[in-house]
């Protein structure tokens, strides 16, 4: 049989509600400025996408040349282009088109009768492409660009202008550029050029077909034909190349060409000799006087090696480019 309340137990019962629901009352007020912060953190967050939204569609359809492109463009760093999954900015452009108009405006300056064009914002797009696809075939080859040969390739430049100092105070004044910004946007592409393109020329699987062919050439001639007949064929300057009646010394001839004239004997043909720029077959018309430095009258049947520039041409029709640039 269940006990009456006590009145006590009644008092102390109410006094636990009262409690409780002061409790829950306190924390309702305690939990609206949370919810206060965080509907306003909402809100900036929404501001910020729109006001984001907004300054992209700016970027994207206003020309290049609108200042609050190249505002918006400071703060954020959007894309102007892409090589496959690289981007080149905005940044980077307005870089290298500010260094171009202030180079231009003193050529304009020195220069005044001069009809200089105006600095093409689609050129300098280019030529950024073009450093980004060179620095992905580099990198293709495992190649990079050390400070050692940064200093070798300016040391002769850097000479001609008399100091250190002169120099890199007339690239500051050319370009508005400082030391540093000059060496990663100028010297560095530059050596990273020069030794892309002596990888190429000794990557034997681009330049087999080029051997291919001086060897079929080499064939034809070991079947009988004409020497003369099949060179002015294959050179593209439609002649035979050599020495003609002159005779040259083998100092300055290249170390592989003077080595197959060397071991030539009067009127024979060499295998196919390589050098750093082509693949040569070689007649030896005549030799010098034997007692003297070696020296040779020599024909030649020289088909030439693929270049960078033919390569750069190749790589940039098969990459993914895509540009954002509205003048």
């Amino acid at each position: 049989m269940t006990r009456p309340m006590l009145m006590e137990e009644i008092n102390e019962t109410s006094l636990e509600k009262e409690a409780c629901c002061s409790e829950e009352k306190h924390g309702e007020k305690k939990m609206a400025p949370q919810r206060f912060w965080t509907l306003v953190a909402g809100l900036l967050v929404v501001i910020f996408l729109l006001a984001a939204g907004a300054g992209t569609a700016a970027v994207y359809t206003l020309p290049v040349s609108d200042p609050l492109v190249r505002r918006l463009t400071t703060v954020f760093p959007y894309p102007i282009a892409l090589v496959g999954k690289e981007a080149i900015r905005f940044h980077d452009l307005y870089m290298h088109w500010d260094a171009a108009s202030r180079s231009l405006a003193q050529e304009r300056e020195g220069n005044p009768q001069e009809d200089l064009p105006d600095v093409s914002p689609e050129e300098l797009l280019d030529v950024l492409v073009q450093q980004l696809v060179l620095r992905q075939l580099a990198q293709t080859y495992g190649l990079s660009v050390s400070s050692v040969e940064v200093t070798t390739f300016l040391e002769p430049v850097i000479a001609d202008s008399g100091s250190d100092e002169a120099f890199w105070n007339n690239v500051h004044d050319r370009l508005g550029w400082d030391k540093e910004t000059f060496i990663r946007q100028v010297a560095e592409p530059f050596v990273l050029g020069q030794k892309t393109e002596e990888a190429v020329k000794k990557d034997s699987q681009r330049q087999a077909p080029f051997r291919q062919e001086a060897e079929a050439a080499l064939a034809r001639i070991r079947r009988g034909e004409d020497f003369e007949v099949v060179a002015s064929q294959v050179n593209k300057t439609g002649e035979v190349a050599g020495s003609g009646e002159d005779f040259v010394s083998a100092d300055v001839l290249p170390a592989e060409i003077a080595s197959a004239a060397a071991a030539l004997e009067k009127g024979a043909v060499s295998d196919v000799v390589e050098t750093a720029d082509a693949f040569f077959v070689l007649r030896l018309i005549d030799r010098g006087d034997p007692a003297a430095a070696p020296t040779y009258r020599l024909e030649a049947l020289v088909v030439e090696k693929v270049g960078l520039n033919q390569v750069m041409s190749d790589e940039l029709s098969k990459a993914r480019i895509r540009k954002w640039l509205k003048t």
